[in-house]
């Protein structure tokens, strides 16, 4: 079984760019970053169609029942990858044919490695947040999400913050423990905010980023995000780093030492 179209889009006249990250650790701030380039395709909402696609390529590449349909895991590989390419070349042309089509998703960052087999063309960069503040963060979108009004992040136990500590590490880890490679990075989202990475992040994807420029888009208007559970209050302002630590005000000792422990030994073990 082979994608007819596999080999008309064997080179793509862009260049995909993946923005990943744990929910909550900065990514829709560093895809407004990126999408402020005059090269880059305009801000847009969650990639969520890739994502989809991504868990159900990942499930049937371990099925046995795989080569009753492709000669192999190759040609599995191969046809996914057509498709991807196709998907990719009409959002591209919906976005006016930029240089750059960035594509934002925190949940498929644990699909990047994967991207990146498929996509060796792709570019990816992924915010990493400390935990403990990433948590904090979580915990007031799980207070919003499920009207927990007479609750706050202090009062969370231990097997409310596993569940949460767990969902960091699936994210963060298959990119963590991927071998390294030229089109993946990884940057701090405490530098981020205060520019250290802009020169590195412009050289990366070769463009030029319009600070002043940030939350500008044609196809969304920010203003409207405000109203959704899972969006910060820092939507449609500058890049800043007033946020950076402020798990010390919602949580206790007991809670920082759990949420420590549950990257302890890791590559995201927290850096005091």
């Amino acid at each position: 079984m082979k994608h007819l179209h596999a080999k008309e889009y064997a080179e793509l006249p862009f260049t995909p760019v993946f923005i990943g990250g744990a929910p909550r650790s900065g990514t829709t701030v560093l895809n407004a970053y990126v999408c402020s380039a005059p090269e880059a395709s305009d801000l847009a909402g969650e990639a969520a169609y890739i994502y989809h696609i991504m868990p159900s390529y990942a499930r049937m590449k371990a099925e046995p029942e795989l080569n009753t349909y492709f000669k192999d895991v190759a040609e599995f590989e191969e046809y996914h990858a057509g498709l991807l390419k196709i998907i990719l070349t009409d959002m591209w042309v919906h976005f006016g044919k930029p240089k750059v089509l960035v594509l934002k998703s925190p949940f498929l960052t644990m699909y990047f490695p994967e991207l990146l087999h498929l996509l060796p063309m792709a570019k990816f960069l992924v915010s990493l947040r400390d935990i403990r503040d990433v948590i904090a963060s979580r915990c007031k979108v799980e207070i919003k999400v499920n009207r927990m009004t007479d609750t706050k992040p202090d009062q969370f136990s231990p097997q409310q913050l596993n569940p949460l500590c767990e969902e960091y590490r699936q994210v963060y880890l298959p990119v963590m423990l991927a071998p390294a490679h030229p089109n993946l990075k990884i940057i701090r989202y405490e530098d981020f905010v205060t520019g250290k990475h802009d020169a590195e992040i412009a050289k990366f994807f070769g463009i030029t980023p319009k600070p002043d420029h940030l939350w500008q888009s044609k196809h969304v208007d920010v203003s409207t995000w405000h109203g959704n559970e899972w969006n910060s209050d820092s939507y449609g302002k500058e890049r800043t780093g007033d946020n950076v630590g402020s798990y010390k005000k919602y949580f206790n000792h007991k809670q920082i030492e759990f949420i420590e422990r549950t990257v302890k030994g890791t590559p995201l073990a927290v850096q005091s």
